[in-house]
């Protein structure tokens, strides 16, 4: 990043300059080199509400589903990445922390259900084309086309079909 930063700082006064000069509306919204399906769903929990925390209850949408669409990323971005700037777009709480030990991100929580609020096996896991990945979100990079799923689980991923 701070090669990034090197090289983008002289254009970034001019980039500043014009912004002041146009308004938000009229601004062009950013574009991504590629596209992914990304969805982030609960639908297990649908099944297991008597195992759910009841103050959680009013978390999980009606399908399940807390975000599914077609999504723009850059080149380099990880699944994590993508996952923040989606969850930042559209209101959808996330709480993530670093691990050290596995230099990566952990996802705790989105949309308020975190680990453990469906029983003592639930929390979150993540699929790329179908595949669970055996690695932190943040070290996979997602390349154009892919299908990423974050699903919450509630039992180790067991209950969990591939889709």
């Amino acid at each position: 990043s701070t090669k990034v930063t090197a090289e983008s700082s002289a254009p970034q006064a001019s980039v500043a300059t014009k912004a002041e000069t146009t308004s938000a509306e009229s601004a062009p919204p950013k574009k991504f080199d590629y596209t992914c399906l990304f969805e982030i769903e609960c639908r297990t929990i649908l099944s297991n509400m008597d195992k759910l925390s009841k103050d959680k209850k009013e978390c999980v949408p009606d399908d399940g589903v807390l975000f599914s669409a077609e999504t723009g990323f850059d080149k380099g971005e990880s699944v994590y990445d993508i996952l923040k700037r989606v969850c930042d777009e559209n209101g959808i709480q996330l709480e993530t922390s670093y691990s050290p030990a596995f230099a990566t991100r952990y996802i705790e929580g989105i949309g308020n259900l975190y680990e453990f609020d469906c029983g003592t096996a639930s929390g979150w896991m993540y699929t790329v084309n179908g595949e669970y990945m055996n690695y932190g979100c943040s070290l996979c990079t997602v390349s154009d086309g892919d299908k990423i799923a974050i699903r919450y689980t509630c039992n180790m991923g067991n209950d969990l079909d591939l889709q």
